[in-house]
């Protein structure tokens, strides 16, 4: 007769050492291993922590390492191990698994946004149900109303057990009203009344007209967006050392009222003492120094110029081939006499050229129609001036919402680079149906297509009919942008247009026009071109 000798482990894998050995202090030799208590899990999940194999040897020392591996997965709550003669019996209970995630009374958030905000913190369907991450995820969800300014939110959660050893978690929230700001203080402004520094935020106190600016909704993202705005606004008028030491937003006993206070120090005003050129300037100086004499030698510091310099100094580069060139501006004060010199650092980089022209979001639009916009060719050098004109061509053709043009290295090299061209699809077609009745004219009808990107060519159609027995219509138009690889565009035109005087009872007359022209477009410039062409009619 068998004896089946067992031990298990219920607290922690630290215990795992201490509790194995009564499994058999006796070694044997694994015939088989057989596991039980799974429900989800698959045994070869199970066989994949364990430190032996069928015809291995077992050892106490082994069964404590497999009992700390298994609880270490993370998977188990209960482990043990057992003997049925020579086959190993690995005994488990699952920890429950998260089937379903509910999240009720969610309105000032997208519940996809909130899901996800769960799944960072570590719920999401699937996953082993811990209660110390569900705790975390009603924190989260607090969190994120609290940010919003919803200080009087519910946050409640539950969870309901389901078939197959799983739970569904269920989060209820009471939104509550959303507080609104009472008032924003500010302490510490010589210089500047309130209202100068309130005009620089989007945040504002409640007034009768904050029901539709909805401006009095404190939230964290506002507050720290207005408090950069601060800072631009007082670099931008040369306070070089101003500084904001400290926000506080309390909360009314109410929780309906906000009242925030920005502690800020203002400094001294400086002035613009010199403007200095460092790096590596390629020689190029005399291209870069025009620009720098936009900053002018005793004015006030003005945080903005001195950006917009910077960026024009990097683009003189762009445009000759060094993509990733920057010029870095360090103000350096004199506190004594209350002056700032700039000093632009220059890092060209290496000169690099396009690999590769990457066109991604024409769903409908054809890539040749898009390509044959772009100034900026391939195996060429880099020239942001280039690429900008290829962006704003792009635009001007009407087929898309946006466009944006982005330069990336190429991994591995130096002085190369991929040009990405995303656009954004738009309706570019309309169709027009209309009905109408008059004594002279009886039922009219009317309809009209129009497509000014058609099967994605670049091409315009357009056909209108109008069906009055008075002023009878048909016309039709065909425009063709490039029938040439150089870019002059044709543009077709037929019509065919009846009027009887006769219906409008003002002569006895009715004469009909057939009529049809044509035009060439010859681009001159980039952005500039010039049209000619003929019309030919008959009465």
């Amino acid at each position: 007769m068998r004896t089946r000798k067992v031990f298990r482990q219920a607290f922690a894998a630290t215990l795992a050492g201490l509790l194995a050995t009564s499994v058999a202090a006796q070694v044997f030799t694994i015939k088989d291993i057989r596991v039980e208590g799974i429900q989800r899990t698959e045994p070869g999940t199970v066989f994949s922590h364990l430190p032996f194999q069928v015809g291995d040897e077992y050892t106490p020392e082994l069964g404590s390492e497999a009992i700390h591996d298994l609880y270490a997965s993370g998977l188990f709550r209960d482990v043990g191990l057992s003997s049925d003669g020579d086959v190993l019996v690995v005994t488990v209970t699952e920890r429950p698994a998260v089937a379903a995630i509910e999240i009720n009374g969610v309105k000032a958030f997208d519940k996809t946004a909130a899901l996800k905000s769960l799944r960072d913190v570590g719920l999401a369907e699937g996953r082993i149900f811990d209660s110390a991450v569900l705790d975390r995820a009603e924190q989260e969800i607090r969190r994120m109303y609290l940010s919003k300014g919803f200080y009087s939110v519910i946050v409640t959660k539950t969870t309901t057990p389901v078939e197959r050893n799983r739970l569904k978690v269920s989060i209820n929230v009471n939104e509550g009203a959303a507080s609104s700001i009472k008032e924003i203080r500010f302490v510490g402004n010589r210089i500047f009344d309130e209202d100068d520094l309130l005009d620089q935020m989007q945040l504002h106190a409640h007034t009768w007209s904050s029901f539709y600016t909805k401006r009095d909704m404190y939230s964290r993202e506002k507050l720290a967006a207005d408090l950069e705005s601060l800072r631009s606004f007082y670099l931008n008028q040369g306070y070089l050392d101003f500084r904001i030491d400290s926000t506080q937003v309390s909360v009314a006993p109410n929780k309906s009222d906000i009242f925030i206070t920005i502690n800020l120090s203002e400094g001294e005003k400086y002035h613009l003492s010199g403007v200095t050129l460092a790096g590596d300037m390629l020689g190029l100086e005399s291209l870069v120094e025009p620009i720098t004499q936009e900053l002018e030698i005793g004015s006030t510091y003005n945080a903005e110029l001195v950006n917009d310099v910077s960026r024009k100094i990097a683009e003189k580069y762009t445009a000759l081939g060094y993509a990733f060139c920057t010029a870095t501006p360090n103000p350096v004060a004199d506190e004594k006499n209350k002056t700032v010199r700039i000093i632009y650092t220059v890092d060209p980089g290496r000169r690099a050229y396009v690999r590769r022209v990457n066109i991604v979001g024409n769903s409908r639009t054809r890539d040749v129609v898009i390509r044959r916009e772009i100034r900026q060719y391939e195996s060429a050098w880099f020239n942001s001036e280039k690429v900008k004109l290829s962006r704003d061509r792009i635009d001007r053709l009407g087929y898309f919402e946006s466009v944006e043009v982005d330069h990336m290295p190429v991994d591995g090299t130096r002085d190369q680079v991929d040009l990405e061209v995303k656009v954004k699809e738009r309706p570019t077609g309309s169709i027009s149906l209309g009905a109408g009745y008059s004594s002279d004219d009886g039922v009219i009808l009317s309809a009209g297509f129009a497509q000014n990107n058609i099967f994605g060519t670049g091409n315009a159609f357009a056909i209108n009919v109008n069906t009055s027995s008075s002023q009878r219509t048909i016309a039709a138009s065909l425009g063709e942008p490039y029938i040439t690889p150089e870019g002059i565009s044709r543009n077709w035109e037929i019509y065919d247009r009846r009027t009887d005087l006769d219906d409008l009872d003002v002569a006895n007359v009715a004469y009909e026009t057939l009529g049809g022209g044509i035009d060439f477009g010859v681009p001159v410039t980039e952005l500039d071109t010039v049209y000619f062409g003929a019309k030919v009619e008959a009465t």
